[in-house]
């Protein structure tokens, strides 16, 4: 929620007092993809109660799955405390692309992105696909497959049934 000097360019120097941030830099498509997610980062903030809700207790904070070193996932949820409403955030932290990711999860109803750091508007990849398939085994729900690409953040709203 904080950022230093000049973070929101990707600068290479350390923030200097007595220097200007390098505006030169969003010339270039990285930097200027950088300082684009953030923008939307921030406007996603603003615009999802999960994200600030009841920060400093457990109610706002659920871990979905927090075991996957293999594959180096990090999966929780934001929620609004008294609400049906809550926020999926996946991280993925290696190069491979996985086209079907299986998320342990209850009761959802539906998945919505919001978020995919993966976008060519960012820097990303472009595998960028959104695709989720809610998950049945023996009439239970158990689950949602997602297209998780590389290197990643993707945010989902949680519609719940």
């Amino acid at each position: 929620k904080l950022f230093f000097m000049g973070g929101e360019l990707g600068c290479w120097d350390e923030w200097w007092c007595r220097a200007e941030i390098p505006w030169w830099l969003l010339q270039y498509p990285q930097h200027s993809g950088l300082q684009c997610c953030v923008r939307e980062l921030n406007t996603l903030y603003q615009s999802h109660e999960a994200l600030f809700a009841d920060d400093f207790s457990f109610e706002g904070f659920e871990w979905v799955d927090f075991s996957d070193w293999q594959n180096s996932v990090l999966v929780y949820l934001r929620k609004v405390p008294h609400s049906m409403k809550a926020l999926l955030c996946i991280h993925h932290f290696t190069p491979n692309y996985f086209d079907r990711y299986t998320i342990p999860l209850k009761h959802v109803k539906a998945l919505r992105e919001v978020l995919n750091t993966d976008d060519v508007r960012y820097g990303g990849s472009g595998k960028v696909r959104g695709d989720v398939r809610l998950v049945h085994e023996g009439g239970h729900f158990v689950g949602a497959e997602v297209s998780l690409p590389p290197l990643a953040t993707v945010i989902y709203e949680v519609e719940w049934e």
